[in-house]
């Protein structure tokens, strides 16, 4: 079989909500990847986007072990690449390896996250302490809205409560 025909396969899979036959289809493509000459032009896809979804399926399927394992193989990849690094895919492919991490109760999926989070935070200039940036606190005028205190919606009130004692509405 073909690597475009496991491709449109794996489409048809995703589009019956087959997530672990996508899953088989695409490690099918990472298997024949080497052997394939111009696979990427073939294909339409590079390795690294073949890996993203192959990790994105075996999230979907439940498979938390195969996406943590295509999912670090993709890391690798974006981190080897030539040139400047694709930051927006590089947080993406570390947050999702950190909720699988955590999925499957392994240690290391709270370094992801917040590996993630930093990387897409805006560069600090270097009289900036530790710490988040002085000019974030002044454009922010109050605290994040997770930060502050519930509001009741309804308080006893002692001149609203209910009395012992039946009002008497006068009689028309």
């Amino acid at each position: 079989m073909g690597a475009g025909r496991v491709l449109a396969r794996r489409e048809e899979a995703r589009k019956a909500v087959a997530y672990a036959e996508c899953l088989a289809m695409l490690e099918r493509v990472l298997q024949l990847w080497d052997k394939v000459p111009d696979a990427a032009e073939r294909i339409g896809a590079d390795h690294v986007s073949v890996l993203e979804d192959a990790a994105n399926a075996a999230d979907l399927a439940g498979e938390f072990d195969r996406g943590i394992k295509l999912t670090t193989a993709a890391l690798k990849e974006v981190e080897a690449a030539a040139g400047e690094r694709d930051t927006a895919r590089w947080a993406a492919l570390l947050e999702q390896r950190g909720r699988m991490l955590y999925h499957v109760a392994r240690p290391g999926f709270i370094e992801d996250l917040r590996a993630a989070v930093d990387a897409l935070q805006p560069t600090r200039r270097p009289s900036c302490a530790p710490g988040p940036c002085p000019r974030w606190a002044t454009t922010c005028a109050s605290p994040p809205p997770w930060t502050r205190p519930a509001r009741r919606r309804w308080s006893p009130c002692p001149s609203r409560a209910p009395s012992a004692t039946p009002s008497r509405r006068p009689r028309r």
